[in-house]
């Protein structure tokens, strides 16, 4: 039965005579073995699945972009072009990330690094750095975590990328801390609806509050969270006073967090 089990039979079982001898068990190890094979060959194709999926979109702007300027030589603005061009560029390379980090982490294969960093010194640089679509403020004291820094990084990143885009006009980002350390991002936008408020951290969860014109994958609140959790911390989101807060939280330094 095992020789006959191929990769796209993995569904498949050997045969369990419930007797608690050598053949037994050997069954019994078989079909866990082929449990995760199955459970690890499904994780594969839904990535290449969503890869392939989520990709598409920038793919096909930029062909667009390009196809008319080039349909449209007289009166193509290749400045503006080449702008458009390299966001969709800079959307691709976020997205594959976000991708790949949640992959791995998935399938407990996510390496995590922890060392003593500065939150404000980690919010400051990811602003000055980046390119969002309006102004970003941070405020706040000078709070060290236990954490990853690259991953700390993607976690702000995305949370300010999720206020850009579904935010009002002015995005604050706040460094605190207490029993944790926490940097909180709030925006001035209409904030989430109630029934979505269950599923913002869902992958590819996108919300039905009539944001029709977001272009977005549903895939960085969830990253942030799960990348938050493997690190001791958690994202939780709030509303405050009109204002939209997607907390952070980590350990203080003091208390270095039990990573996985």
């Amino acid at each position: 039965r095992v020789a006959a089990i191929g990769g796209s039979d993995l569904h498949q079982r050997v045969p369990d005579p419930g007797t608690d001898d050598e053949v037994g068990r050997l069954a019994a190890t078989m079909n866990d073995m082929l449990a995760r094979l199955e459970a690890s060959a499904g994780r594969q194709a839904q990535f290449v699945s969503d890869a392939s999926h989520e990709l598409r979109s920038p793919l096909a702007s930029i062909r667009t972009q390009l196809e008319v300027a080039i349909a449209h030589p007289e009166t193509a603005d290749w400045g503006v072009v080449a702008g458009g061009v390299l966001e969709e560029g800079r959307r691709m390379e976020r997205l594959v990330d976000d991708l790949l980090t949640s992959e791995r982490a998935a399938s407990g294969n996510l390496t995590i690094k922890s060392s003593e960093i500065s939150l404000l010194d980690e919010c400051q640089e990811i602003v000055h750095s980046s390119i969002f679509d309006a102004e970003v403020a941070v405020t706040g004291a000078n709070v060290t975590t236990h954490a990853d820094s690259l991953r700390t990084r993607q976690i702000i990143r995305n949370l300010i990328t999720n206020a850009v885009r579904y935010g009002g006009e002015t995005i604050l980002v706040e460094v605190s801390s207490e029993d944790l350390a926490t940097v909180t991002v709030k925006d001035d936008g209409p904030g989430v609806k109630h029934l979505d408020v269950e599923r913002i951290f869902d992958p590819y969860y996108r919300s039905q509050d009539g944001h029709s014109s977001v272009d977005s994958v549903g895939l960085g609140l969830a990253v942030a969270r799960q990348l938050a959790r493997l690190m001791g911390g958690d994202i939780v989101y709030r509303r405050v006073e009109g204002w939209t807060h997607f907390e952070l939280s980590l350990p203080l330094a003091s208390e270095p967090a039990k990573v996985s």
